[in-house]
């Protein structure tokens, strides 16, 4: 039923490193179903069973029961930021599944785009109530496991990837630019090189796929998730692909918040590089 990107390397039988698989994505073929928001699901054969984000709502959970992914074995969460699309299914999520929570204190601030509130959708302190005490990413990178790493917030390096002045957070009393210093990023490393992950790379993809390859030292073979090019000027999605093309990534799954216009960009200028990403995709990794 899982949508194989065959570009991704292919393992046989149970040796395989980890999979991935989208379980919420703007885009879905039948019978899954598509919403705005991320989540993506790893599982590697030492058991570590990994949810980077969740979705707006219990759509992620659903399109999991499809797939035959049983979400009560999940040993961590990451969540990337605090917007509405990213942390909304968490609520679900903790109704059958208390897993440790991996997040950077600045999650809980309220957040706009605009004059409309973006999220968290609910306080952040039901949720400590909920689970109890909350895993807070207080250094720059944190080991989940022996090949898992969360990290974050990436450095911004240009000006050409500032965040989106629309966005705006409030903290205390104080209303200021969103900067997104509460975003995190989930780098595995594998056989093939590292696997970055992002929600949607408000602080520029470049910007976290170089600090990857620094702070990591490999290849990257595969970067997946949004990369916030939505209404981007052709200029800018011209910008990104040229430096992602120098920094020599092996494959890119770009969804969510990408666009279409810079994927169909992408596409053409990465050619047998580019995977599809929509809800079912699953990458399987020797």
């Amino acid at each position: 039923m899982a949508q194989r990107a065959q570009d991704i390397e292919k393992c046989d039988g149970d040796e395989k490193d980890m999979k991935l698989v989208v379980l919420c994505d703007d885009h879905a073929r039948a019978p899954f179903t598509a919403e705005h928001g991320f989540s993506l699901w790893l599982e590697t054969k030492k058991g570590d069973r990994i949810l980077f984000d969740t979705g707006a709502t219990d759509v992620f959970m659903k399109n999991a029961a499809l797939l035959g992914i049983d979400l009560s074995d999940v040993t961590d969460v990451v969540l990337s930021h605090g917007h509405y699309d990213h942390v909304g299914g968490l609520r679900y999520l903790l109704k059958v599944s208390h897993p440790k929570i991996w997040v950077r204190r600045e999650i809980g601030f309220p957040k706009y785009s605009k004059a409309r509130y973006a999220g968290p959708p609910w306080p952040w302190e039901k949720i400590e109530e909920t689970v109890g005490p909350i895993n807070y990413v207080d250094d720059h990178v944190v080991e989940l496991h022996n090949t898992a790493f969360v990290w974050g917030p990436a450095r911004m390096e240009n000006t050409f990837e500032e965040p989106d002045p629309a966005f705006f957070v409030k903290d205390g009393k104080a209303t200021k630019r969103d900067y997104f210093e509460e975003e995190l990023n989930l780098t595995l490393k594998t056989s093939k090189g590292l696997v970055v992950i992002t929600g949607c790379a408000h602080r520029g993809i470049v910007n976290i796929v170089s600090e990857a390859k620094r702070l990591f030292g490999k290849r990257i073979h595969l970067v997946l998730g949004g990369f916030h090019l939505v209404n981007a000027p052709i200029e800018k999605i011209q910008w990104v692909a040229e430096r992602l093309n120098e920094l020599g990534i092996e494959h890119l799954a770009p969804c969510h918040c990408t666009g279409e216009e810079a994927i169909r960009y992408f596409k053409s200028s990465f050619r047998d590089k580019i995977a599809d990403c929509h809800v079912g995709t699953e990458m399987v990794i020797e």
